[in-house]
């Protein structure tokens, strides 16, 4: 019969040439069968980080690209922002008479929460929460 063995290092383990001994015993028919203790010597790595990217052309800065980019977002949420307010409030005037009170504090609370939804969901992608 063939056995095998996982030998898994402890995560503290230091760098370099690890000996582990193996002792073993056989048996035959209930009579004990000498048999040779093992050595055997593995060598422990430094461990490298899995996610890391060697950049060969980095390209253009990326403290400028973040800089455009925060700012791009932050003038288009400016405008996404103004677009909304201006059509809610031309909606909102022109059918006055037709709308009851409720009805939009309902409209404006369901509206409130699902932007803090999204808000969340946004803040854990950015810092990695609901990645894989």
């Amino acid at each position: 019969q063939t056995l095998s063995i996982s030998i898994i290092p402890p995560d503290d383990v230091s760098v370099g040439a690890q000996e582990v001994k193996i002792k073993t015993e056989a048996f035959i028919n209930n009579t004990r069968v000498e048999s040779d203790d093992k050595t055997v010597r593995i060598q422990i790595e430094a461990k490298t980080p899995i996610f890391q990217h060697k950049q060969e052309n980095p390209g253009p800065s990326p403290k400028l690209f973040h800089w455009l980019f925060s700012l791009s977002y932050a003038f288009f949420v400016a405008l996404g922002t103004t677009i909304w307010f201006s059509v809610f409030s031309y909606f909102l005037v022109r059918n006055r008479t037709k709308l009851k009170v409720e009805l939009i504090s309902k409209v404006i609370h369901v509206l409130g929460i699902l932007l803090c939804t999204f808000a969340v969901y946004l803040m854990g992608s950015a810092m990695g929460f609901f990645t894989l």
